[in-house]
């Protein structure tokens, strides 16, 4: 019985390291998702579009896009 209990401690901590991987997967965002958040913040600041292709290393046509998504009026 013993033996038992302690393979299933062993399982027990390997699930819990393979949960614990897998969440800072999710919770990370990577690095594109990082720079479109921190751009996002950048336009409700003020930001122009030639602001996020200095600051974020954004594609001009990119920033542009998400510079007029940004400003406009909400319905």
């Amino acid at each position: 019985m013993s033996k038992s209990t302690i393979g299933m401690g062993r399982k027990l901590r390997q699930l819990d390291g393979r949960m614990q991987q897998a969440e800072r997967r999710v919770v990370l965002p990577t690095t594109d998702e990082a720079t479109y958040h921190q751009a996002s913040r950048l336009v409700g600041l003020g930001a122009t579009a030639s602001d996020l292709v200095d600051n974020c290393g954004m594609a001009r046509g990119e920033a542009e896009l998400l510079v007029s998504l940004k400003r406009q009026p909400a319905h």
